[in-house]
């Protein structure tokens, strides 16, 4: 028998505006918490090993994966297994069967994002004390790893969404799929669908080529690899920012595409930084992280299989030996050209 009874609060202080989560403990007995723990494992290992994309199916073989490099499973979404109709299932069934794998996959990923939440709260006091509120500290002091970096960020990240998603989740049930592809915004990482996925890295990755075919007039390459984003043009500003994905939509600001510009090649410095301690980017899991990975550095992913994707981490790495420090003016330059940089 399982005795079990979860009670989960959120508590919003106004003086801190921070979430904060307590639940309480669940008793399950020993051998059925052994046999839980190894479906889980065996679940978020295939949740990991078959990405969104086609790099999942590569005939090269993954390195194993390193705690230092990788992040909790939990940060990923779930595996989500849709029935397939057969034909003799009704309608109704099958679409009764299609929003209950549904409903189990929004369940996980809420259920995801308040365990990472928790689960960071000690990092997140280190940092507060240790690092004097920046993760940048502790890694100029080397006393965190890209795994715990890569956890309390998607934690963030995934918290401050969850209020909002659970009221659309609460209204729409397994209706919600067909709510959220227009307030993708609003939805955490854990809770995000493949066909969100594949939709959103689609049409950055459309942006990205028409952005490109629009840039004129930048400079020789080695005069951009020193660009910072304070001395980009208007256009300029834009277009890295269209190619890193963090084009501002609601608010289509430049002094904001600037500020988001400068955030993201500051993370991209402590995030290689870490990945070099952690023993380099053969140690980064396929999959999901991989696709993230190269995604997040303005290089394309749809379509790209595994070893493309690790090649193209590869010049990536080759580039920043070659030019020591991170600046904005590097999305100036197509990726097939960092080589001769």
């Amino acid at each position: 028998m399982i005795s079990s009874r979860t009670t989960t609060m959120l508590l919003l202080r106004p003086q801190s505006h921070h979430l904060v989560l307590r639940a309480s403990a669940s008793t399950v007995s020993k051998p059925l918490q052994t046999q839980l723990a190894r479906n889980a494992s065996s679940s978020a290992m295939s949740a990991r090993r078959s990405p969104s994309t086609s790099a999942a199916n590569s005939s090269n073989a993954s390195p194993p994966a390193t705690n230092t490099v990788n992040p909790p499973l939990t940060t990923l979404p779930a595996p989500l297994e849709l029935p397939t109709r057969a034909p003799e299932t009704s309608a109704f069934s099958h679409y009764f069967a299609l929003g209950k794998a549904y409903l189990v996959f929004f369940k996980s990923g809420i259920r995801h994002s308040v365990t990472n939440f928790t689960g960071t709260r000690p990092l997140q006091s280190r940092i507060d004390k240790q690092g004097r509120g920046t993760i940048t500290a502790l890694v100029e002091q080397n006393a965190i790893t890209r795994s715990e970096m890569q956890h309390i960020l998607r934690a963030r990240h995934d918290i401050r969404r969850l209020p909002v998603f659970g009221l659309i989740f609460l209204i729409c049930g397994e209706f919600s799929p067909l709510v959220l592809p227009f307030v993708a915004s609003v939805v955490p990482y854990t809770c995000r669908i493949p066909a969100q996925l594949e939709r959103e890295r689609r049409i950055i990755g459309e942006k990205r080529d028409a952005s490109w075919g629009t840039l004129a007039n930048v400079g020789s390459v080695s005069e951009c690899l020193q660009r910072g984003e304070k001395e980009l043009n208007g256009s300029q500003a834009w277009h890295v920012a269209r190619v890193l994905g963090v084009a501002p939509k609601m608010l289509p600001f430049e002094g904001l595409a600037r500020w988001r510009i400068k955030r993201r090649v500051e993370y991209l410095k402590l995030d290689d930084t870490l990945v070099q301690r952690g023993g380099g980017w053969r140690a980064l899991d396929a999959g999901e992280e991989l696709v993230m990975a190269v995604q997040e550095r303005g290089m394309p992913t749809v379509g790209k299989s595994e070893s493309e994707l690790r090649q193209s981490l590869d010049t990536w790495e080759a580039l920043r030996k070659k030019t020591g420090d991170l600046k904005a003016g590097v999305w100036l330059v197509r990726p097939e050209q960092w080589k001769s940089a």
